[in-house]
């Protein structure tokens, strides 16, 4: 379905002001890292990917464990 220029205008206009009266809500981060300030984003989300790899590394090392008995 194509739009008229005039309707256009107006569906732009409708959506300019909804968003220019809707609510900015601003959520503080699900969790807390527990690393000290000073660390960058990047350092924490490496550090992050190395404790999870750390974490399957030892529950696929309990799992073999527990095969092998």
């Amino acid at each position: 379905m194509k739009l008229g220029s005039d309707q256009n205008r107006l569906t732009l206009l409708a959506v300019t002001a909804l968003v220019a009266h809707a609510p900015i809500l601003v959520f503080p981060p699900a969790h807390r890292t527990w690393f000290p300030n000073g660390y960058e984003r990047v350092d924490i989300k490496i550090l992050e990917w190395i404790r999870r790899v750390s974490q399957q590394s030892d529950s696929a090392a309990a799992a073999t464990r527990r095969r092998a008995s």
